[in-house]
């Protein structure tokens, strides 16, 4: 499984979230979207990733210079970015110098077909999170061969899910307490929720083998 289901920044990085009434407000209008088979615009994912108190990693243009990254993905990275970090154990970064970096050229892979697969953060197991040639997100599992395994089918519904299982993991822990969701408090509403979206947005998300079936599975819904 791709970096479990523990809770990134409650658990490795010593913090809580902040109160996400506004959050709840702005996914209830989501929500909304999501019955008619709509996504949130990027400006409202904007929104309300800042209403969390995260930040976002913003990629720059010149990260993309002449790289054949999808227009879509580019702009999306560039103007709304991604959360630094976020459940389950993901993290999103520009590269501090240079252009994206493909999978081969991070790990220094050589016989491998990972040219198209440009490196945009990496998961709490160490393995390269990353744009594939069409603009669906992987994570490439270094235990494996690196196989991609397919986590969402562009960054902006990617961004879109994050957001309704940070929402999951509120809920836990509203009801749980500070341990709520490592104990186990996940609500079947939560997790009924979590699938609906992917179901409307991204049904490939929920084959077997995926990010997003694997912590279903795990969360039992």
């Amino acid at each position: 499984m791709a970096g479990g289901i523990s809770l990134a920044t409650t658990r490795r990085k010593g913090v809580c979230f902040r109160p996400i009434a506004d959050l709840r407000r702005t996914w209830h209008f989501a929500t909304q979207l999501e019955a008619r088979g709509e996504g949130m615009e990027p400006y409202q994912l904007m929104q309300a990733w800042r209403e969390t108190g995260e930040r976002l990693a913003i990629f720059p243009s010149a990260v993309f210079d002449e790289l054949p990254v999808p227009a879509e993905a580019k702009a999306f990275l560039g103007q709304v970015g991604l959360p630094e970090s976020a459940a389950p154990f993901l993290d999103f970064a520009p590269p501090k110098t240079g252009v994206l970096p493909t999978v081969a050229q991070l790990w220094r892979l050589k016989d491998v077909d990972l040219d198209g697969y440009y490196v945009i953060g990496s998961n709490g197991s160490g393995d390269s999170i990353a744009v594939g040639p069409a603009g669906a997100v992987y994570y490439l599992n270094h235990d494996a061969g690196f196989s991609p395994c397919y986590i969402n089918r562009d960054v902006r519904t990617m961004s879109e899910v994050l957001l309704c299982y940070r929402q999951l993991v509120e809920a836990a822990l509203a009801a749980g307490g500070p341990d709520g969701f490592l104990d186990g408090a996940v609500t079947s509403e939560s997790t009924t929720t979590l699938r609906r979206l992917l179901e409307a947005r991204d049904p490939h998300a929920l084959t077997e083998g995926s990010m997003w079936a694997e912590e279903l599975d795990a969360l039992g819904g």
